[in-house]
């Protein structure tokens, strides 16, 4: 759908058409940083352009309609009953901000949701930028994002940390974002310019709430209990391989987090000095990682990833998102980008019998208002 074919969607709504607002919020891959965000440790994702766009208008309640999800979410301001269903991340959001009054929204989406590219988090963020907007909250976007995260974490019950809403909030355009999630600053990361994102979906859907997302977090909570420090941010690989008794069978989890905080730092240095090939081995062990010590891939990651790591022209290749399913991001050769997916695409069915979603992507600038008849954010 256009930009006008959202207007004229809210005209359908009831809406004003000539008085619309529109509005963007990037989904999400996250390079390299995985499960570390909810240990307060460091994180690396990169805004994309794959987005969630909204024509909305400001309205006594809120109605909302999408185009790819059912139902409509209808509440009134100040409504706390969850409904179960994709209202309840703009009904936590709006509890969050509390805001005047609603609004009413046509949504639209390229980003698919339930892939591990942080669709809820888009949408969250979405619905935080116009509310913040269109009723003057003068909220700064590390503010929206811990609102969208709290929101997340408080109404809707999933535990994540705040990697996916800064992200969404906070993106550059051509670059990734280093996230040090204990104090939030952030640090944008060129990626190479003759570089892109190649994303597969693995075709195996997750959902967060039923998967052992929550479980995670409460392992390495323990885990830092153990360890006495206030989370595993604090806890550098030797202290723990100092306490593996103590940790018993947390040991893995906590090993992960402590590797992966180093990881981050190292892939930072290694696109600073453009050292691709660091870069790559810095992708696969990230990946072992999460398979042998946090156990979120699955058969279909695993093949996915090592399916990449054998083709000319990608760089780096490893699962990204909570895992238990969802996608690989790989860095590869732009130019080499219709071999690489041909050849990714056909041994990848091949192997697993599946056909994978593929999508190239650019690095993609945070949410904000967009003026349709320019083409640029507000």
């Amino acid at each position: 759908m256009t930009w006008e074919d959202l207007r004229q969607a809210l005209g359908r709504m009831g809406g004003d058409p000539g008085g619309a607002r529109f509005f963007r919020a990037p989904g999400r891959v996250n390079l390299i940083g995985e499960h570390t965000d909810y240990n307060l440790g460091y994180v690396m994702p990169a805004a994309i352009d794959l987005e969630v766009h909204m024509a909305c208008e400001p309205h006594p309640s809120f109605h909302l309609r999408s185009h790819r999800r059912r139902p409509e979410a209808k509440f009134t301001p100040g409504d706390t009953r969850r409904a179960g269903d994709w209202g309840d991340y703009a009904k936590g959001v709006s509890l969050q901000l509390r805001p005047p009054g609603g609004l009413r929204g046509a949504l639209e989406a390229s980003l698919p949701p339930g892939s591990g590219l942080s669709s809820s988090a888009a949408l969250e963020v979405l619905i935080a930028t116009a509310l913040n907007t269109l009723y003057t909250l003068g909220l700064e976007p590390p503010e929206i994002a811990r609102r969208c995260q709290r929101a997340e974490n408080e109404f809707v019950g999933v535990e994540c940390g705040i990697m996916d809403q800064m992200a969404s909030a906070l993106g550059r355009e051509g670059h990734a974002l280093l996230i040090d999630c204990r104090s939030l600053d952030t640090e944008p990361v060129a990626i190479p310019r003759d570089m892109g994102l190649l994303i597969l979906e693995t075709g195996v859907r997750r959902a967060l709430k039923a998967s052992e997302f929550n479980t995670r977090r409460h392992e390495c909570a323990e885990a830092a209990r153990l360890l006495g420090v206030p989370s595993l941010r604090e806890a550098t690989p030797e202290i723990i391989e100092k306490h593996r008794a103590d940790l018993g069978p947390l040991h893995p989890r906590a090993r992960h987090v402590a590797t992966e905080n180093q990881r981050v730092i190292e892939a930072r240095d290694a696109l600073r000095r453009g050292d691709l090939e660091a870069l790559g081995a810095l992708f696969q062990s990230s990946h072992e990682s999460l398979a042998r010590d946090y156990h979120v891939s699955c058969p279909e990651l695993d093949t996915a990833a090592e399916i990449a790591r054998a083709i000319s022209g990608v760089a780096a290749s490893r699962m990204t998102g909570a895992g238990f399913g969802g996608c690989t991001v790989n860095l590869i050769e732009a130019r080499r980008a219709p071999e690489v997916t041909r050849r990714l695409a056909l041994e990848y069915k091949r192997r697993t019998g599946r056909d994978p979603t593929i999508h190239h992507c650019q690095a993609a600038a945070g949410a904000g208002e967009v003026l349709p008849d320019t083409g640029i954010d507000a």
